[in-house]
């Protein structure tokens, strides 16, 4: 799985958002999402199940970002499973 530096530099939830909606020239939105949900979750130590990675997507799109969250799912969970 292809994992980008966008969110390397980025002061908070909310420029995270701005950047999976634009997504990149390698990146999907979804890819985008996955990997920050699975991020998002693994920093946080509470695993990888569907609902706690869906609680992080659900946090992300209420930032505004803009992302089909079923791929973002399928995305965040094929993290999750070479983790």
């Amino acid at each position: 799985m292809i994992r980008s530096t966008v969110f390397d530099h980025l002061p908070n939830i909310e420029a995270a958002a701005e950047a999976v909606t634009e997504g990149t020239a390698m990146c999907s939105s979804e890819q985008l999402a996955g990997q920050w949900a699975f991020d998002a979750a693994k920093d946080a130590g509470c695993g990888f199940d569907a609902a706690y990675l869906e609680a992080h997507l659900d946090f992300l799109r209420d930032a505004g970002a803009r992302f089909e969250p079923t791929q973002a799912l399928q995305v965040a969970q094929q993290f999750a499973a070479e983790a």
